[in-house]
C-alpha cells in the first residue's frame, strides 16, 4: 500500500501478504493520520476479500473517503 500526496509524492507506505491487507492499511493510514490527513480518494486493486477489509480498515481511522476507485484489471475476450 502506498500514500501519496496531490502530486504523486509518497507520504507513507507498508507492504505484506494479501492475507494482513487491513494490517497494512492500518499501518499505513496510521502514519498519515498522525500527520494531518482528514480526507483521502482511494485507488485500489486486488482480490475481493482484501479490498473490502483494506477498504473497512481506512473507515475505522476516521479518514473520510471522498473517491473510491477499484482499478483491478479484469480480464476479457477470453484472456
Amino acid at each position: 500500500m502506498t500514500i501519496t500526496d496531490v502530486l504523486g509524492r509518497v507520504i507513507s507506505w507498508s507492504s505484506g501478504t494479501p492475507f494482513v491487507a487491513p494490517t497494512v492499511a492500518g499501518n499505513a493510514i496510521r502514519a498519515v493520520a498522525n500527520q494531518g490527513m482528514q480526507r483521502a480518494k482511494v485507488m485500489i486493486k486486488g482480490p475481493e476479500l482484501e479490498r473490502d477489509a483494506t477498504l473497512r480498515a481506512i473507515r475505522r481511522s476516521g479518514i473520510l473517503l471522498s473517491f473510491v476507485w477499484d482499478v483491478t484489471p479484469m480480464p476479457h475476450n477470453g484472456l
